[in-house]
């Protein structure tokens, strides 16, 4: 099995239940993804490491979206604002990735 978890509004809105959820999952051979809409900069990757290991998050892997508001052009849902086309990055990497289950605000 494979999740997904966001971090803003999500991990870090309730870091106890997903700190005990990831780490039941990767103890059971889970694939836990971090899929988050912080920018891939140096500076919110570091803090974004800074914020899992504070709330006792256990993953696999971490991914920023790469595309930032209006820059998404490759989105198929052309009836999407803007704002839609960029949180659509966390839908395509989840089947890119064949994520299971997805936890997201």
């Amino acid at each position: 099995m494979k999740i997904g978890l966001d971090v803003d509004y999500t991990i870090m809105s309730h870091p106890d239940l997903f700190s005990l959820l990831s780490r039941a999952a990767t103890d059971n051979g889970w694939e836990v993804h971090i899929v988050t809409t912080r920018p891939d900069t140096e500076f919110d990757r570091s803090r974004t490491l800074v914020d899992l290991s504070t709330c006792g998050i256990a993953y696999d892997k971490v991914h920023h979206l790469p595309k930032q508001e209006g820059e998404v052009t490759d989105c198929p849902h052309e009836d999407l604002n803007d704002y839609e086309k960029f949180v659509w990055q966390k839908i395509r990497y989840s089947l890119e990735n064949t994520l299971d289950y997805f936890f997201d605000d």
